[in-house]
């Protein structure tokens, strides 16, 4: 699994210390570069946005029709820190530490967003 974040050159090896430093560093990060991302694949992830209120939370299993958000938008670097850190490890405690919702991204949109999203991603990678 990798964390991935804004302020990172790239992709890093997620693990408890690495996941807590990148979260602990998201508040001095730049407006709109204060996320990251712990991935296990292009549709299964958990993701992180610091906000002036706290941390939000969301995740998705599989692909668009399985994402989620927690209800909760003021989360604290230690519970982010803690539920990534058990994601990584496989632990679904966290399903039930927080109330999700799902979120509906399936929009005609959202599906443009994401596939020029993506195909900007790979033109960036190609530049690295």
């Amino acid at each position: 699994m990798t964390i991935t974040a804004p302020h990172l050159e790239k992709a890093i090896e997620a693990t408890p210390e690495s996941i807590s430093s990148v979260v602990a560093s998201l508040h001095e990060q730049a407006e709109g570069c204060r996320f990251a991302i712990l991935q296990q694949d292009e549709q299964a992830y958990m993701q992180t946005l610091c906000t002036e209120k706290g941390f939000h939370l969301e995740y998705q299993e599989g692909d668009i029709s399985a994402h989620y958000h927690c209800v909760r938008e003021d989360l604290s670097v230690q519970e982010i820190v803690e539920t990534l850190s058990d994601y990584l490890a496989g632990d679904q405690f966290w399903k039930s530490r927080f109330e999700f919702e799902k979120r509906d991204l399936r929009t005609p949109l959202f599906h443009a967003g994401f596939f020029l999203g993506r195909f900007m991603g790979r033109i960036a990678g190609f530049f690295r």
